[in-house]
């Protein structure tokens, strides 16, 4: 399957918000440049299985049949050793051009939850592992596309991302499945 080219560019364009907003984001908290690049070989990669809209899948499989033969043999052997996300290679990720929503704005992401008034925050640790926290909002107003949660700054997914009329297109194009269900069947 080809994706249209409206789509290709709904794609890029949401890339575009979200490095966009990840720049804001690093120049308003220092706290996350320690991320920026990145000194612990993608750490935060490791064991976590995301959500890849079918647009996505499709412009990472194109991508994947231009990579130079080396890592093309990495990422078979990330896949026969079961490895989680097979596109992390020792020093990068081999998608990491093409690599999708989620990695892009992990690991830095707030999401609200208006029924509970509460946002849900990962951020990580000292080593690079995730911790998962919720915190109750006390002011009644919607959240802002930043937050400040705990002394640290988060970009809202929720009121940025996913508001955005190219989110609404990447979505409508297909179905949306898990890493592990698109490489493991």
């Amino acid at each position: 399957m080809k994706v249209p080219s409206k789509i290709i560019v709904a794609v890029h364009r949401l890339y575009a918000l979200i490095d966009q907003l990840a720049d804001q984001l690093v120049r308003m908290d220092n706290y996350w440049n320690k991320c920026f690049p990145c000194t612990n070989k993608g750490c935060c990669c490791v064991g976590v299985d995301i959500p890849v809209y079918e647009a996505e899948w499709l412009l990472i499989a194109e991508y994947l049949s231009k990579l130079c033969h080396e890592d093309i043999e990495q990422v078979k052997k990330n896949l026969s050793d079961n490895i989680l996300c097979p596109f992390r290679l020792t020093t990068k990720c081999a998608i990491h051009t093409v690599r999708p929503l989620y990695c892009r704005f992990t690991p830095y992401m707030a999401v609200y939850y208006e029924a509970a008034t509460e946002i849900e925050v990962m951020y990580p640790a000292a080593n690079c592992t995730f911790i998962r926290q919720h915190c109750t909002r006390i002011t009644g107003s919607p959240p802002q596309s930043f937050e400040s949660l705990g002394g640290r700054h988060f970009i809202v997914i929720t009121e940025t991302v996913y508001k955005a009329q190219e989110f609404k297109l990447l979505k409508d194009f297909g179905d949306t499945k898990y890493l592990s269900e698109l490489l493991f069947l």
